[in-house]
């Protein structure tokens, strides 16, 4: 992000085309495993002549049609599985579904209308610009209807996992937070409810708050003080 801002701004300085990240060489990167920083600066060098070299440039033009076409569909598969791991890497409520959703409708309305939105819409006539700006607008609009914390009252006895099961989804779904996450939350809760039960509670109490990406818990207990861990918590 950094090193994209830089050149952004240096374009705008020299008075040049702003560069933008390629999806589709961002899909091929992710596809080919090809990450490493050493073809990144060969391929700004082939890039840095051919910008030079206009004659370079044409011979891109020259290919085959077929060959084309198959580039094409390959890179539109390959950024077509990101992007659905992209939606899915973070856990889904009716909310961030609906975000979702609405997104993808809006931009393929473009598609379906291009003449309208040409003549009515030219500045959003983009299906990916579109449909962007209204997922952003949606997930605006409801982001203040999902609470950052949640007070749990959990009853401990055979019914815990499933109960803390059951909480640890919803609250990932609102708040979009990754699986390993909760999984560890859920865990968490699982393992502190033994040793509650060992003390003869009958309720579990804790706060859980999601903030920046992080979820902290913490437990609401009025008793003599719990054992330290014997282990390192993994």
């Amino acid at each position: 992000l950094l090193a994209a801002s830089l050149s952004i701004c240096a374009a705008g300085l020299l008075g040049g085309m702003a560069p933008a990240a390629s999806g589709a060489c961002i899909s091929l990167s992710i596809a080919n495993r090809s990450l490493s920083r050493q073809i990144a600066l060969v391929g700004a060098a082939i890039l840095c002549a051919i910008a030079f070299s206009p004659k370079l440039a044409a011979l891109c033009a020259l290919l085959p049609k077929s060959v084309q076409a198959v580039m094409l569909v390959y890179v539109a598969v390959i950024m077509l599985v990101s992007g659905a791991q992209l939606i899915t890497v973070r856990m889904l409520d009716a909310r961030r579904t609906l975000v979702a959703g609405i997104g993808i409708f809006a931009g393929m309305s473009v598609l379906i209308l291009p003449d309208a939105f040409m003549t009515y819409l030219p500045a959003l006539a983009s299906a990916v610009s579109f449909g962007s700006l209204t997922a952003l607008l949606v997930h605006l609009l409801t982001l203040p209807l999902v609470t950052r914390q949640a007070n749990l009252s959990l009853p401990v006895g055979t019914t815990l996992p499933r109960l803390a099961e059951d909480e640890t989804i919803r609250l990932g779904g609102a708040w979009g937070t990754q699986r390993a996450t909760m999984q560890k939350v859920e865990n968490f809760l699982i393992e502190i409810g033994e040793v509650m039960a060992l003390r003869d509670e009958k309720t579990l109490r804790v706060a859980i708050r999601y903030l920046e990406g992080e979820v902290s818990v913490v437990l609401k207990h009025e008793g003599d003080m719990l054992p330290a861990p014997s282990s390192q918590p993994v």
